[in-house]
């Protein structure tokens, strides 16, 4: 009993001494001001160095904690960023990072930070617009695009192949996707969730629709959380989902 009203006071106390203090203290602004290239930012990964890398919408940026250096786009620069705004950059199971362009190209980052392109939005004499990445079990990256369905490129021979995979799934207009594990998750703008297995090779389909109801809107993200799948649309809210 009496430790318990000890804790209480003390708990009590504890509480009111954070009430009054600025929480926003406790953040670090990092913004144009402290060197970053732009204050809009698209997308952050960690090398195996520690450093982060921060893509804007003008420039990609490496911050070691203390100082930050910019790369921005010099179209004459055939060693440099491949263009101004970052879609997405993602660390495969090498360790490299690569770097996808609103303009679509995909870059890869060199140990003497240049950039070398691998391919420039161009397929079978058609520009793809691609949005985000993950790489499956095969070493490749699946590149999604809202129009064209997915593509794969494959990181030992360095080709762009559009996936082809017979399913229920409508990859006429993919939306998001994630990686969990051994699979990988995406969506479409119709209410559908594909999960593809690495072990089976096989797309597995699910609408939303059945569970939902009116699940048509646009699906634009997919996060894990345990045993829980939050799935976020951009009209119709957040749907939770367990498989």
């Amino acid at each position: 009993m009496k430790f318990t009203v000890f804790f209480l006071c003390f708990y009590t106390s504890l509480v009111s001494g954070l009430a009054g203090y600025p929480v926003i203290e406790r953040f670090l602004p990092l913004g144009t001001e402290e060197g970053l290239s732009n204050n809009s930012i698209n997308s952050i990964v960690k090398d195996d160095q520690g450093f982060l890398w921060i893509g804007t919408e003008n420039g990609l940026n490496r911050y070691d904690g203390y100082y930050i250096d910019n790369f921005f786009y010099d179209p004459e620069d055939s060693s440099g960023i491949g263009y101004k705004s970052i879609s997405h950059i993602l660390k495969d199971s090498e360790g490299k990072v690569w770097v996808l362009y609103k303009n679509d190209h995909l870059q890869k980052i060199n140990d003497d930070l240049t950039f070398s392109t691998f391919f420039n939005g161009s397929y079978q004499d058609r520009h793809i617009n691609f949005d985000n990445m993950v790489e499956d079990d095969q070493k490749r990256l699946w590149l999604i695009s809202d129009s064209e369905g997915i593509f794969t490129f494959d990181l030992k021979t360095h080709t762009v192949e559009k996936l082809k995979i017979n399913s229920g799934f409508d990859f006429s207009s993919i939306t998001a996707i994630h990686r969990h594990y051994d699979q990988i998750w995406f969506s479409n703008s119709f209410g559908q969730i594909g999960i593809y297995e690495f072990s089976s090779k096989v797309v597995t389909s699910v609408d939303l629709n059945r569970y939902f109801g009116n699940a048509q809107n646009k699906i634009s993200s997919i996060y894990f959380n345990q045993n829980l799948i939050f799935i976020g649309t951009l009209s119709n809210g957040l749907y939770v989902f367990k498989p």
